[in-house]
């Protein structure tokens, strides 16, 4: 087997199963600014990135601007602190990393 010397992944609903994490504390950033936005809609955003929801929600914010960015902040936040220490792998996801570091630390 050749040896892995990078591997790129994106960790988010790839190697942890964190859209609905994701959803729930956007729902939870926007409530603390006003916004009331189901966790079922929000579900069906996550993935097209911060700045996408935020306009999909109000077409004015943006997170580069109030109150978008302490939307955007907060949401990041919430996730890291109260949802992230618990999301699950995803199937076959540790085993995958267990292969990628096998095989990236043998010798040739």
């Amino acid at each position: 087997m050749a040896r892995v010397e990078a591997a790129l992944f994106d960790v988010d609903g790839t190697l942890l199963i964190s859209n609905d994490a994701h959803a729930h504390a956007w729902q939870r950033a926007f409530a603390e600014h006003g916004y009331e936005v189901t966790v079922t809609r929000l579900r069906r955003l996550v993935g097209m990135g911060g700045e996408k929801i935020l306009a999909a929600v109000d077409p004015g914010l943006s997170d580069e601007t109030e109150p978008g960015k302490s939307i955007s902040a907060l949401h990041l936040r919430i996730f890291l602190e109260e949802y992230l220490p618990a999301l699950p792998p995803t199937r076959g996801g540790r085993a995958l990393l267990e292969c990628l570091g096998s095989a990236g630390s043998s010798a040739s």
